[in-house]
């Protein structure tokens, strides 16, 4: 499988639910088709909150760049293997 591009517009796949528990500052991904969890660091979850709607990869990577004080091609180079690996594991679809 071709990996994530900054060109690609993506969405969370229909029965991935996010939940987060800022108390005890846990967050995780659900897929409520499988019952396959996936725990998430803060910043994973923020950057998957981003595609809640079709959004384009570049534009998720530009708030996260804001939020998390990265530059460009530091958010690139953590972002897009991870994303990678989600839209591999199911949890996004390419619109």
């Amino acid at each position: 499988m071709l990996g994530v591009t900054r060109n690609d517009i993506l969405q969370l796949s229909k029965g991935i639910v996010l939940h987060a528990i800022s108390e005890l500052e846990k967050c995780w991904a659900f897929n409520v088709e499988t019952g396959d969890q996936y725990d998430l660091n803060s910043s994973a979850y923020f950057l998957l909150t981003r595609f809640v709607e079709p959004t384009s990869v570049n534009a998720a990577l530009r708030d996260f760049t804001k939020t998390y004080e990265l530059s460009d091609q530091e958010a690139a180079k953590d972002c897009l293997p991870l994303l990678s690996q989600y839209l591999e594991d199911g949890l996004f679809e390419r619109r």
